[in-house]
């Protein structure tokens, strides 16, 4: 038999055959962050990848792959395998996969854009951009780089022994000559054959996409010249006076753009021209050489230093080209065939993307396929590859023809276009979709707070939240601010609605710990929480209003209790860990563990006394407008869905009148340092996914330290529900069943509202023997009833905050309810009242029992319990 009690709780313990190949156009652009590999599958064999075309793009989808823990070959027609020569833009967002993959493109000769100036075609200043200043907004600078040297890097890289993976076999000399569709076979110019999973020879390979490049309409010619030469010469010296100078002058239907390269020592020549003007000949030949005497011929009549410039051009290396465009392909993949590059998506280059744009497919295309992906797996996860890819680079095709079209009268959002173009980390951004395509695939799992980092492992959520008044309560809060990466933090948003007020991708946030102590609930005692908080962010509503405030993602509690009461009545997005404090005259230290295993060490040194007049002792360590998180509340029974998420502001100023918080004392760190270590999920069996997305945020500055002391927490006064059930041994004698957790599960409704399911029974004369009974309400646990089950009985706890209404509601049974504690008001229909509190919580026991139908007036009344948020229908 059932027993209830409402005794404390005491403090819990929680406890081969797989191929691939991409064809990859030879034309293409391009940080280090995270080494670890989150999106490694659970063990599995390596793919084999053959990717047909060994360019920049090629290349660098090769030493991804290859990091990811692939086999490689790369299949490449010419015997040099080498790249032409030119400059080729790395902007932050390719910079940034290069970084990653271990490639420093300064160490072989890049050179940073510091300024971007624009003159008129007869030598008029129009305007000069300090590109420098600017750039500190992006994670990663803005390099301009010897194609050739970028290419001979990512070769070694990619066919060096060592470094991570296994090195990529390129071979030269191999030709593709035709593709079998349904074997994903390559076939080579020699004969052979080389099978794959994904296979992608050119866009006739891949149904449906037999769109052609046309004409755009334009040619250019390029070319390199030394830097010192046109320093030399007095006429042209003034192009050549500014380290990382990219000059562009603007006429009506032609232009010319250079900048520096090779360590500022080359200057690149982009001379792009009406093809009308010119004659560019085999449109297929990007290497085909020009005429110097055209190119005078196109530019006669502009600034003479920019003709004693064109004048510098080696006739025996000047190279011209038309320009090709070509509408969007329908698809890039089919079934284990794939595209990347130009093969995907040819690029004008007006706004210097087409080798970025070919560098972040190969980023996206290493994010979806991780070690441990299968030969079946393979189809749709190219899919997902061009759902990351797709609607980005044909939004920058648009905006490089629409650049390339636009006259220097017309004007152009460039801030626009820029912001876009180099506020994106594709790693990032393809990891975050992928995480969230795999959670997506599996519905059946339970998800709760904190659903930034995804369906949590382990049992269903069995707590709640209950604030109340506690003023002569403590908090020491210590924090650490620091300078971040936006694109890394911006992946812990759980909707669109939330973004940063910067564009940029340098971002700021705070690690911050809070001791509370002397606390009733807590018998007097206290304990420990430590969340990430990041600051700078804007929630946009559905009526467009915008809150601005800082975003936590994640606060941790050393204590059962408070983890439940902060994520169901405030939304805070909980989770348990032991946090140890060391507080010194000096110093002040956290360690952050679970059962022994410790993943954080947080540190604030040279502690200094600071005027505490301005501190307002928030926990987030900051004096912003308040905190903003995310609430998710699972529907019991229904894995996989919610009963209610939304985002959630608490106004630190809210929170002062319920709470007045008062500082006493403060101090200032001269030095604050943070390091996670994420483990693996044996040492960390229930936040191990948690705490390597915190150890993947990178601290590129420490910004501020800081501790404060002050008075005034939140409190609840309800203790957790007990139940006690009893047997009999085999000889009769009568003991308490270990069958279940004494501890009654407690659910939470979208009002706040706590449902305790304390006992549940099916049929009478109820059934007990072999605890029949006990089976029935385990069963009801694992998928909670309705108000009442009608032919059976329920006991049920119900929890309400102060001030809390029940909606008006029917059930078709008999009812016993008992007020436990606090005060509760009865209203029916009629208006009729018996006196809930304002300021206390309420609990009230339910024992239901059915009944026959009720009928009034020759009308049956049926059951109108539709009317409580998250309570399904009764049986």
């Amino acid at each position: 038999m059932p027993i209830l009690s409402a005794a404390r709780a005491p403090n819990p313990t929680r406890k081969e055959k797989a191929n691939s190949a991409i064809k990859s156009n030879s034309a293409n652009n391009a940080n280090t962050t995270n080494s670890k590999e989150p999106n490694r599958e659970r063990g599995g064999a390596p793919l084999n990848i053959v990717i047909s075309g060994a360019g920049i793009g090629g290349l660098c989808a090769a030493v991804l792959l290859r990091q990811q823990g692939h086999r490689v070959i790369v299949l490449e027609k010419s015997a040099a395998a080498t790249e032409t020569g030119a400059a080729v833009h790395l902007a932050p967002n390719a910079n940034g996969v290069l970084r990653r993959m271990g490639l420093d493109a300064e160490a072989v000769g890049a050179n940073r854009t510091m300024r971007i100036t624009e003159y008129t075609p007869s030598g008029d200043l129009v305007r000069t951009i300090d590109v420098e200043a600017a750039s500190r907004m992006w994670q990663h600078p803005w390099l301009l780089c010897h194609r050739i040297h970028l290419h001979q890097e990512l070769t070694r890289i990619a066919t060096a022994p060592e470094g991570k993976g296994r090195a990529v076999e390129l071979r030269k000399k191999s030709r593709v000559v035709d593709v079998e569709t349904e074997t994903a076979t390559v076939v080579l110019e020699n004969g052979e054959r080389v099978v794959g999973d994904v296979v992608s020879l050119s866009r006739s390979a891949i149904p449906s996409c037999q769109v052609r490049a046309r004409p755009s309409g334009s040619c250019t010619f390029r070319f390199l010249v030394t830097r010192q030469a046109i320093l030399d010469d007095p006429r042209t010296a003034k192009y050549g006076q500014t380290d990382g100078e990219l000059i562009l002058q603007m006429g009506r239907d032609r232009r010319v753009v250079m900048y520096p390269c090779n360590n500022n020592t080359l200057m690149n020549f982009v001379c792009i021209h009406p093809a009308s003007c010119s004659e560019s000949g085999d449109i297929g030949n990007y290497n085909q050489g020009g005429h110097k005497n055209k190119l005078l011929e196109i530019y006669t009549g502009w600034d003479p230093s920019l003709i004693a410039l064109l004048e510098k051009a080696d006739p025996d290396s000047l190279k011209v080209w038309e320009l090709l465009d070509m509408d969007p392909l329908p698809t890039w993949v089919s079934g284990r065939l794939c595209l990347l590059g130009d093969a995907a998506h040819p690029f004008l280059p007006h706004q210097g993307q087409g080798a970025g744009q070919a560098i972040e497919d190969a980023a996206a295309l290493a994010v979806v396929l991780p070690l441990g992906t299968t030969a079946e797996e393979v189809a749709e996860r190219l899919q997902l590859y061009q759902e990351c890819r797709y609607e980005r680079a044909t939004k920058i095709q648009d905006f490089s023809r629409l650049a390339g079209s636009v006259s220097p009268e017309e004007g152009l959002d460039v801030i626009e276009h820029t912001d876009y173009n180099f506020g994106h980390d594709e790693w990032d951004s393809a990891t975050d979709r992928f995480r969230r395509w795999k959670w997506a695939k599996r519905p059946d799992m339970y998800w709760r707070q904190p659903i930034a980092f995804g369906p949590m492992p382990g049992p269903r959520q069995d707590f709640e939240g209950r604030p109340r008044r506690a003023e002569h309560s403590t908090s020491v809060t210590a924090s650490m601010k620091f300078k971040t990466s936006r694109t890394v933090l911006q992946n812990l948003f759980p909707t669109k609605a939330f973004a940063f007020k910067s564009p940029g991708t340098v971002a700021y946030a705070s690690f911050s710990q809070t001791t509370l102590d002397k606390m009733d609930w807590l018998g007097g005692g206290g304990y420990n929480h430590f969340g990430l908080y990041i600051h700078g962010v804007q929630y946009t509503k559905q009526n467009g209003e915008v809150v601005n405030g800082t975003y936590m993602p994640i606060l941790f509690e050393s204590l059962a209790d408070p983890i439940v009461s902060g994520r169901e009545e405030l939304g805070m997005p909980k989770l348990y860990c032991s946090l140890d404090v060391h507080r010194r005259v000096n110093s002040y230290r956290l360690r952050a563990g679970w059962q022994g295993a410790s993943f954080c060490d947080m540190a604030l040194e040279d502690l200094e006394p600071l005027d505490v007049s301005e501190e307002t002792g928030t926990f987030g360590g900051e004096a912003d407008d308040g905190i903003m998180v995310y609430r998710y509340i699972p529907d019991v029974g229904n894995r996989g869905r919610a009963v209610s998420e939304h985002a959630v502001f608490v106004p630190h100023a809210q929170e002062s009148k319920v709470v007045p918080t008062r500082v006493q004392q403060g101090y200032r760190a001269g030095k604050a340092s943070i390091a996670f270590d994420a483990m693996d999920w044996k040492a960390l069996p229930t936040l191990h996914h948690v705490v390597e997305r915190l150890a993947e945020i990178p601290i590129y500055e420490v910004v501020g330290g800081k501790v404060v002391e002050a008075v005034g927490v939140p409190d609840i006064n309800l203790r957790p529900i007990k139940r006690f059930i009893t047997g009999h041994d085999p000889d009769g004698k009568k003991i308490f069943s270990d069958k279940m957790e004494e501890e009654v599960p407690m659910k939470a409704l979208p009002d706040s509202a706590g449902f305790g399911l304390c006992y549940a029974t099916k049929g009478f004369t109820i059934q007990i023997q072999e605890d029949a009974d006990i089976s029935t309400y385990q069963s009801y646990l694992g998928a909670l009833p309705g108000i009442t089950i009608s032919n059976g009985s329920v006991m049920r706890v119900v929890d309400m905050m102060p001030g809390a209404l029940s909606p008006m509601h029917r059930t078709v049974s008999l009812d016993y309810g008992v007020v436990i504690e606090g005060e509760v008001m009865l209203e029916l229909g009629s208006g009729e009242k018996r006196v809930l509190s304002s300021t206390s919580w309420a609990r009230m026991l339910y024992v239901l029992l059915p009944t026959e139908a009720i009928v009034v007036g020759g009308k049956t009344l049926g059951e109108t319990t539709h009317t409580i948020p998250g309570v399904k229908a009764s049986e």
